[in-house]
C-alpha cells in the first residue's frame, strides 16, 4: 500500500514538472514566434530555402539537357558510328547510327 501511494506520489510530480515545462515552453515559443523579427526571419528564411532548391534543379536540368543535347547533335552530325561510343545515351539520342 505504501509503495503504491509513493508511486502515485511520484507520477502525480513527474506530471506536474512536465506540466509546467509544456506551459514555459508554450510561452517562450509563443512569445518567440509572434514579434516580427522572429516572423520575418524565419519566413525569409524559407524563401530563400525554396528560391536555392528551384535555381538548384533548373540548373541541374539545364546540364543533363545541354549534356544529351549536345551528344545528339554530335551523332546527327556525323552519322558514323566512330562519333558514338556504344552507349546506351547514344542508343536512345542518336537512333540514326
Amino acid at each position: 500500500m505504501a509503495a503504491q501511494a509513493a508511486s502515485d506520489a511520484r507520477k502525480q510530480r513527474m506530471m506536474a514538472v512536465s506540466t509546467s515545462r509544456l506551459r514555459d515552453f508554450d510561452e517562450i515559443a509563443t512569445t518567440r514566434m509572434s514579434s516580427p523579427s522572429v516572423l520575418a526571419r524565419t519566413y525569409g528564411e524559407n524563401i530563400e530555402y525554396v528560391y536555392g532548391f528551384a535555381v538548384a534543379e533548373l540548373a541541374r536540368l539545364v546540364s543533363i539537357y545541354i549534356y544529351f543535347g549536345g551528344s545528339r547533335v554530335a551523332c546527327l552530325a556525323s552519322r558514323s558510328r566512330r562519333a558514338c561510343s556504344p552507349s546506351w545515351e547514344v542508343k536512345v539520342l542518336c537512333p540514326y547510327v
